[in-house]
């Protein structure tokens, strides 16, 4: 049986018990639910060796994600380096062949601002501005007892792991 078949028995028991009209049917439900609750128990435990298992493997994946990421950059370095090497040997406009690639120059363009300060130099009609809503600042509000139109703070039960 599994969890959840479990918890629906052992709810219809405890409505059996609170109906029950005799010690007899009474002690027979405690009996029958005594079991089921040991059988959920049991189940309860597996699923959360089954959850810390699976954390473990989340985990364990996350860090080599990051160890990965970690030689992807290393090896971007390495590449870069290595363009900046061969473009100081090369002579503008060189180019060079050979069976698994070449070397080369091409011309490309790119706009600049003539100051470092670009945000401030550049026209408005350049200028796209993304509104950031502050939800914390508004929990915060609505928590001090203002109220804040079409915003609430709701309450929710998580599940907690130990």
């Amino acid at each position: 049986m599994n969890l959840y078949k479990l918890t629906g028995e052992l709810l219809s028991l405890e409505r059996h018990i609170e109906d029950a009209e005799t010690p007899d049917e009474m002690d027979a439900c405690l009996a029958a639910m005594f079991e089921l609750e040991g059988l959920r128990d049991r189940k309860l435990e597996a699923c959360l060796y089954v959850r810390k298992n699976l954390q473990a493997l989340a985990d364990a994946r996350i860090a080599e994600a990051k160890k990965m990421r970690e030689l992807a950059e290393q090896s971007e370095k390495k590449v870069a380096s290595l363009d900046d090497y061969v473009a100081r040997c090369l002579k503008p406009g060189e180019k060079f062949d050979c069976p698994i690639g070449s070397f080369g120059w091409r011309k490309s363009t790119k706009c600049e601002p003539l100051e470092s300060n670009y945000d401030e130099s550049a026209p408005s009609e350049y200028v796209k501005f993304v509104p950031k809503v502050l939800v914390s600042a508004i929990k915060d509000a609505i928590k001090a007892g203002k109220e804040v139109a079409g915003w609430t703070v709701r309450e929710y039960q998580n599940l907690q792991v130990k």
